[in-house]
């Protein structure tokens, strides 16, 4: 598949998301907390601007960038390309799939299958070998490991199993059910 049209294909991926989820939550809504001012810079630079930031706005606005990466290869721009791919991928990876995931498989499992499959393509968070060098002392890939993100969320997911089906998103299942071992139910 030629790279416009794997960017093609991405971009319907983020648009059915959208779709299915409406507005969606927030980051802020499921985890307590929502960092906005990277993504609302990063969202500047391609003239966007959110009005909730929720799960679909999000997800249309991947779409968005999917479509740029396309056409810039189309018209043999690499450079846009390139930036529209990382910056999507950013926001996939630090904005989108640490936390709808484990939202959708409690409320739209089919909306984690497709955030799923989008992390596998983009290869969010492969398990590497150990931890060392990835990650501060004492913190995951969510952060500080004494920070309770998903509350019961935690027990709703087969962490384990996730994270041998989905390798290109495999650190963050895995620290998932590292988590959810350690959680006070």
């Amino acid at each position: 598949m030629s790279a416009p049209s794997a960017a093609r294909t991405e971009a319907e991926a983020w648009a059915a998301v959208a779709t299915l989820v409406g507005t969606g939550p927030t980051e802020g809504s499921v985890v307590g907390t929502q960092v906005l001012a990277d993504l609302e810079r990063r969202a500047r630079r391609w003239g966007h601007r959110f009005e909730s930031a929720g799960l679909g706005e999000l997800c249309l606005f991947a779409a968005g960038l999917a479509v740029a990466e396309a056409e810039a290869w189309e018209r043999d721009d690499p450079t846009v390309a390139t930036r529209a791919f990382e910056d999507r991928r950013f926001l996939a990876s630090d904005r989108i799939v640490w936390w709808a995931v484990p939202w959708a498989l409690a409320h739209q499992p089919e909306v984690a299958e497709i955030l799923l499959e989008l992390g596998e393509r983009l290869r969010l968070a492969p398990a590497l070998t150990g931890s060392e060098g990835l990650v501060p002392p004492g913190e995951d890939a969510f952060g500080p490991v004494d920070v309770d993100l998903f509350g019961s969320l935690l027990s709703a997911g087969p962490w384990e199993e996730l994270a041998e089906r989905w390798p290109g998103t495999a650190r963050l299942w895995t620290d998932l059910a590292t988590r959810s071992g350690r959680a006070r139910f």
